[in-house]
């Protein structure tokens, strides 16, 4: 038997390293004041307080290897590319950001905590508050991202009426 592998974790213990895999991301993400009558990391599911307008509703996926070198740029980047590509489709629209979900795929070994810190980053720096996500292994290391936010009926742009003319701000 070869010394360096290191045998299947018990059921119970794997489910113990999840959960603290967990909870260190949710102090990341989490790290802001959630607004009375929500609820966002950390349950089954988000609630959050209607929105005011239209909502918007956009998802980008983010792919190390494809979208961003790894040779030259951290996981920290990865994080934060995924979740402000995301939210400019909303201001292209021109919305602003309630809310996002992120998913994240990796293989063992990722250092979720690194990858976590650039989500959280554009997040704070867009007012995008990450309310949920969730964790799956796979072979890559890919960010989805799903962005909710809210756009007045009157100031909805949508991409196909607008001219390469049209200001935002």
């Amino acid at each position: 038997m070869n010394a360096s592998i290191d045998p299947p974790a018990p059921p119970s213990e794997h489910v113990r390293r999840e959960d603290d895999v967990l909870e260190r991301i949710a102090a990341i993400v989490g790290r802001r004041t959630v607004p009375s009558g929500e609820v966002h990391v950390g349950d089954d599911a988000a609630v959050l307080a209607p929105f005011v307008g239209q909502a918007l509703i956009s998802t980008d996926v983010a792919v190390l290897g494809v979208h961003l070198d790894e040779a030259l740029f951290p996981l920290e980047d990865l994080g934060f590319k995924a979740v402000a590509a995301a939210v400019s489709d909303l201001a292209a629209m021109g919305g602003r950001p309630r809310a996002a979900v992120v998913a994240v795929s990796s293989p063992p070994g990722t250092d979720l905590e690194e990858l976590h810190r650039g989500i959280a980053d554009a997040a704070t720096i867009t007012n995008c508050p990450i309310v949920g996500g969730d964790l799956t292994r796979s072979k890559d290391v890919s960010v989805a991202v799903t962005v909710m936010g809210s756009v007045p009926i009157a100031a909805r742009c949508c991409a196909a009426v607008r001219s390469p003319a049209t200001k935002f701000w």
